[in-house]
């Protein structure tokens, strides 16, 4: 899938027909908590900029980011009824926000680059630390598991790096 930039997650569930609309006001809203790159994205969302929409994703996938159309798809088989799969998926939704700020300042060209898949990682868990959901970042569970070189050396396996 060239062009598409994806969180690897493990499935939770699954969004109720009518949901989704509140359901993306709650994560904005999980978004305006955090920091300002996080408070950014949201009004980027609400502006139109990039839209936030759920859908049906392959298993493991928590969110894509299509810069073809700058949308940022969000699984829809999420569990969202619990305020865990909320931030789960604003979690996720940082990561795929960094993408879509990559691809309008021009750095990405339709293809996964190490070291924006690097600072999409590293994003992602600067955000659940700030709002308080460390273990919410799946690079952030492994790098308090095993360490830093360890998560690494995963982000590398997973895209294909050397």
């Amino acid at each position: 899938m060239e062009g598409w930039h994806q969180t690897l997650q493990p499935k939770l569930g699954k969004l109720k027909p009518g949901q989704s609309r509140a359901t993306k006001l709650q994560i904005l809203r999980i978004l305006d908590q955090g920091n300002r790159f996080s408070q950014r994205l949201a009004a980027h969302i609400r502006q139109g900029h990039v839209r936030l929409h759920f859908r049906r994703l392959a298993f493991g996938y928590e969110a894509l980011y299509n810069p073809r159309n700058k949308i940022i798809y969000v699984n829809s088989r999420m569990t969202f009824q619990r305020s865990k799969g909320l931030y789960r998926a604003a979690v996720s939704v940082i990561h795929e926000g960094q993408h879509y700020f990559d691809e309008i300042a021009g750095a990405i060209r339709w293809s996964n680059d190490p070291l924006l898949e690097a600072r999409a990682f590293l994003r992602e868990a600067q955000f659940a630390r700030d709002i308080g959901r460390p273990g919410y970042s799946v690079f952030g569970r492994i790098r308090a598991r095993s360490g830093s070189t360890v998560a690494w050396n995963w982000v590398r396996r997973l895209y294909g790096f050397p």
